[in-house]
């Protein structure tokens, strides 16, 4: 699906400038919150939220956002492919 592709495009940009401020906050950025607050559903934030949590080394909690994501939305090919190539990285962990 382009659509979805371009949409993960502009997702992840966005996540990585997000991440790039927060990497050593412990908090979810504001601005991410304050959508979650609006929106609960909102597949950007929930992804970016992931992304973010990946970015700063949280993979547990950003593989729950990932998939929530994925739950609203589910052509998000890029968001995909991170929550599968984490879960199998938690789950070797794991064994």
């Amino acid at each position: 699906n382009q659509a979805g592709s371009v949409a993960d495009q502009g997702v992840s940009s966005l996540a990585l400038a997000t991440a790039d401020r927060s990497r050593n906050s412990e908090h979810v950025p504001a601005d991410v919150q304050s959508v979650l607050n609006l929106e609960p559903r909102h597949y950007g934030a929930l992804s970016g939220l992931g992304m973010i949590l990946v970015a700063i080394g949280r993979e547990e909690e950003a593989l729950e956002w990932l998939r929530r994501a994925l739950e609203v939305n589910p052509y998000l090919d890029g968001v995909r492919l991170l929550a599968d190539r984490i879960g199998e990285r938690l789950k070797g962990k794991r064994i």
